[in-house]
């Protein structure tokens, strides 16, 4: 599963939640979690749990996104193509 528009596929568009203006996006929400996050890869599921085998398939990608216009920041969910 891939996100469209980390891949440069799409572009992210959504409203803000405050305002109603066009967002910006801000790349991977978990790149803004920590000082090496940006180099980090994405996260996958775990392969084995206590429970047996991790089956858990993210269905979308959370993106950081700012208001240029009223400045709140939050995120969006970009589903993902398999």
């Amino acid at each position: 599963m891939i996100c469209p528009v980390c891949n440069g596929m799409e572009e992210l568009s959504s409203p803000c939640g405050v305002c109603g203006d066009s967002v910006v996006d801000e790349g991977r929400a978990t790149d803004w979690l920590g000082p090496y996050a940006p180099y980090s890869p994405p996260e996958q599921p775990a392969a084995l749990s206590a429970a047996g085998p991790d089956t858990t398939v993210p269905e979308d990608c959370q993106h950081a996104v700012r208001c240029p216009a009223c400045g709140t920041f939050s995120t969006a969910a970009v589903p993902l193509l398999p």
